[in-house]
Order: structure tokens, then sequence, then C-alpha cells
């Protein structure tokens, strides 16, 4: 993505003809920046959504937060497309377990088309309601491999063949998604060799219905940065797709999915006051910023850390036109209005990224 030296215009957009796959978390935040994407950049785009559980919730806190969660997506998240949603770890969650992925399709068929989740590990009961729910939605099915999935190549297309047929549905009703998790400096060189070894073992490599490449290099946390001290990280999600891009031509070019501005493994609980921060996309880079726990000031450090991104002299802050998150960080940078906190904090630096993967994807054709 170009920077952009002026307050002018954005460029102009474009209809993205790769299709984008965000992993995220499913909460508040990033159903904010979800529903204030506009209807072209909806088009472009297949949000990857766990269900917002922690792993320690009983079955009655599952079916709570089903049912709240199911109540949120519909409002949140006008869908021009179809939306993944894995509840996955709800399986063997007790008795009713399977009966929990049922409940909350049944909660979102009236809203809009969600697509349940499998993994090669989902045990049958599993497997078996979420084939009854294709069924009965017509919306399809969608494997998430994990690296451990992935790590013995010579089973994976069988055990791959058996769960399609466990789930009595072609390939072309299916999203494979290869979950590679979380990438950093050591580990992209390794998946950049693994994974254009993998695709062409797939069965039926050219019938699904999409097949996507997901990792994520955002760091667990900003806390050990120096207040007003920018950080860049790079992008390594980006970078391995281009590079398994890059090689697969001969085959099949997934499409590319990312965990946008989180790591893709929960974090510590985060403490009840956490000093403001500042997650901007920029090309092949994140730019962070944290301000320091004020008590007078308060959450009105996050106006510090917006003028100082607005002031940067390489002009990295997009006009606000750009996405409803660069409207608000602009906003901010101005000292109009409230702060904010975390939540929203995380749903202006989403809105930013997503925006900036599907203009970079429809202009480029990479992320």
């Amino acid at each position: 993505m170009s920077h952009v030296t002026n307050e002018g215009p954005p460029p102009l957009r474009t209809v993205a003809t790769t299709t984008y796959f965000p992993a995220l978390k499913g909460k508040l935040g990033e159903m904010q920046a979800l529903k204030n994407l506009t209807p072209v950049q909806r088009a472009a785009t297949i949000p990857i959504l766990d269900l917002p559980i922690d792993d320690s919730a009983d079955s009655s806190e599952i079916a709570v937060a089903i049912d709240k969660f199911g109540s949120k997506l519909g409002q949140y998240y006008d869908a021009t497309n179809y939306v993944i949603v894995d509840a996955t770890m709800t399986d063997r969650s007790g008795t009713d377990g399977t009966e929990r992925v049922s409940q909350l399709h049944r909660c979102l068929a009236d809203d809009l088309a969600a697509v349940p989740v499998v993994t090669l590990s989902s045990s049958p009961d599993f497997v078996a309601a979420v084939a009854a729910i294709a069924v009965g939605d017509g919306n399809g099915v969608c494997i998430r491999l994990s690296r451990e999935d992935y790590a013995n190549i010579a089973q994976l297309p069988t055990e791959l063949a058996g769960v399609l047929n466990a789930l009595k549905l072609p390939a072309s009703a299916v999203d494979l998604v290869i979950d590679v998790g979380y990438l950093d400096a050591n580990s992209i060189a390794t998946n950049s060799a693994l994974i254009p070894l993998i695709i062409p073992t797939l069965p039926h490599l050219s019938q699904w219905r999409n097949l996507v490449l997901l990792s994520g290099a955002f760091p667990v946390g900003l806390s050990n940065l120096i207040a007003y001290v920018p950080q860049r990280f790079l992008r390594y999600d980006a970078e391995l797709w281009n590079r398994v891009a890059a090689t697969a031509r001969t085959s099949r070019v997934p499409r590319f999915g990312d965990y946008a501005t989180s790591h893709p493994l929960p974090g510590a609980p985060v403490a009840r006051r956490s000093a403001p921060n500042l997650r901007y996309t920029t090309g092949n880079e994140w730019y962070c910023l944290r301000s320091d726990l004020d008590k007078v000031l308060a959450n009105q450090t996050y106006y510090e850390i917006c003028k100082q991104l607005r002031d940067e002299t390489s002009r990295i802050l997009l006009p606000e036109s750009f996405s409803w998150g660069d409207s608000q960080i602009r906003r901010c940078a101005s000292s109009t209005g409230g702060p904010g906190g975390a939540m929203n904090w995380k749903a202006w630096a989403t809105s930013h990224h997503l925006t900036a993967v599907i203009e970079n994807l429809a202009s480029t054709g990479a992320p």
C-alpha cells in the first residue's frame, strides 16, 4: 500500500478479485470493524470468526455465550458473503456438546449464511452434527487444518478424505483452511518451504470451494513497548503468502487469510487498566505505539499517540475517508470527542487493517 502524502482523496476503490479471509476473535471490537466495512469491502471478505468462549466455560455458560454471539453477529454484520464460524471448542464439552453447534447455527440462520467448521480431530458426533447443519442450511462446511494436521504430509490426504466422506459433501462445498498459526522471523523460512510441498498433495486440489492460507504475525502484546517510542513489526503473514503464491502457480494459489492486528492465540488476561495503544497497518509492517498510564489524563493519552502517528514525517496516517478506523484515529489526533477504550482501539485498528488488505488485494493481487 502506497503512503499518502497529502490530505486529498484516497485511491479509487476497485472491486476485489481476490477474496480475503480475516480470522477474528468474534468480540465486540472486531464486530464493530466488520459493521463499518462498505458493501464493496464486504463483497471481498469472508470472515472466520472464533466463538468467543473461554476454555474453562461450562455447558450453561457456553449456551449463554452462543445466544449472545448469535444475536450480536446478526446486528453487526450485514453479510454480502457468508461467514465462517468456528465453534469447534464446544466439541466434547459435555453430553450436549454437539447440540451446541446446532444451537448456534439455528440462532444465526435467520440473519446470515453461516458456515460451520470441523477439524481433523473433531469427534464423529460433532462431524455428524455439522453435516446435518450443512444439509439444512446449504452453506457448506469449512475444514480447518492446524500445524499438527499437516505435519505428516503422507497421512494428510487420507485423513482429509475421511472427514470429507463423513461430511457427505463434495470438495466444491468445502472451504479448506491451512492455518499456520503464529509466524515470526524464525518460522517463516520453514513454512515458506513446507506449504508449497503440501498444496500439490491435497486431494481434490482444484475442486475446493476455497483454499485458504491463514497465518498471523502480530505480537502477543505491546506491554513491552517504551511509551511514545514507535515500534515496527513485519507482517510475516503477508510475506508467507507472497512466497507461497510465487511457487504455487502450477498448482493452486491459496486465498489470503490473517489474524489482523491480533496474535493467533488468546493472550493472558489483560489488566483492568492498560495503557492506550495504537496498531496501524502500513505496507509490509505494523506501526505500533503505546502511551503510559497517566492517573490524571487516563485514556486521553490516546490522543497523544494519535497525534504522533499523524505527525510522522513519512505521512503514514491515511485520510479519514480511507476507513472508519482512520476517521476515528484522525478525530482523536485532533483531541475531538472521547478517546474511547480498549475495545474501541481494537475496533479502529481492525477497521483500518481490513480496509488496507482489501485495497491491496484489489489493486495488486497481494496483501
